[in-house]
């Protein structure tokens, strides 16, 4: 004879590997990437003296993100470079950073970009997909002073 938590556990096994078996099949689609950037404040450490200015406009675009019911993912630019590639066109058009899907990135204020970004980058906004960028383009490109990149960036919508 079993005694009652016996009972009970095998209820809770079945259940949990019941609910684990269907949470399986559901697949988190989020719209919005935003790539993170890291890498820029690691090159501001010796420009930007002040953290919480740096980090400011980061925050503020999340807390707005947030604040409109719009989930979003952090992307890094090393994975990125990895594992990021432009599938579809026009309508259909996706960024796509391994399993997940995203129809917009969002570039938050940033002192540098990656060129592997930007080119990912230029070739989503030219398949037609929405490429957004915070206040103003980044002034360095692979941690490099760039001119080039106000005119690459004209490609991408602007918002404030």
């Amino acid at each position: 004879m079993k005694s009652y938590w016996q009972l009970f556990w095998t209820f809770v096994k079945v259940s949990a590997f019941t609910i684990g078996g269907g949470m399986a099949m559901i697949s988190v689609v989020r719209d919005i990437l935003v790539v993170h950037p890291i890498e820029s404040a690691w090159g501001a450490k010796a420009v930007v003296a002040d953290r919480k200015a740096f980090n400011a406009p980061v925050i503020d675009l999340r807390n707005v993100l947030m604040a409109n019911h719009l989930d979003f993912d952090y992307g890094d630019e090393d994975h990125l470079a990895r594992f990021a590639k432009v599938t579809g066109k026009g309508a259909k058009a996706l960024f796509q950073v391994g399993v997940a899907k995203y129809r917009v990135v969002v570039l938050p204020k940033m002192l540098t970009i990656r060129g592997t970004t930007l080119k990912l980058l230029q070739e989503f906004a030219k398949a037609g997909g929405q490429v957004l960028y915070v206040e103003k383009a980044p002034a360095y490109l692979d941690a490099e002073k760039s001119t080039a990149l106000a005119k690459v960036f004209q490609a991408f919508a602007k918002t404030t």
